[in-house]
C-alpha cells in the first residue's frame, strides 16, 4: 500500500481530523507507521484513549486495500493537497468523474 492509501484511510476515520493526524505524523513519521502503530504507542501520542480504541476498531474493520477500488467503481477520485499554515497537513479532496 502506498502512503496515499493510508492518508485516505485516516481521512475517512471518524474523529481523526487534520490536527490529530498531524500529531500522529509527527510522532510516527508517516501515515503508514501511524496506521500500523500499536494501541499503547497510539495512546502515548495524547490523542485520547477513547479515540485510540475507536481508531483501532475502525482500522480492523476498514479495508485500506479495497476502499480505493470501491471509490473507483463509484467513479469517485481523490487527491491530496498540501496546506501550509500552523504546520503542514494533507487534506483529501473527493470528486466524481464526469462521463
Amino acid at each position: 500500500m502506498s502512503e496515499r492509501e493510508y492518508w485516505l484511510g485516516f481521512s475517512v476515520c471518524p474523529g481523526i481530523g487534520p490536527l490529530r493526524l498531524q500529531k500522529l505524523l509527527k510522532t510516527f513519521g508517516n501515515a503508514k507507521s501511524a496506521w500500523e502503530a500499536s494501541v499503547s504507542d497510539l495512546i502515548k501520542t495524547g490523542i485520547g484513549n477513547v479515540l485510540v480504541h475507536k481508531f483501532d476498531r475502525f482500522r480492523n474493520e476498514f479495508s485500506i486495500k479495497l476502499y480505493p477500488s470501491k471509490l473507483k467503481e463509484k467513479r469517485v477520485s481523490f487527491i491530496l493537497i498540501k496546506v501550509w499554515g500552523k504546520g503542514e497537513t494533507l487534506l483529501p479532496c473527493f470528486g466524481s468523474q464526469e462521463q
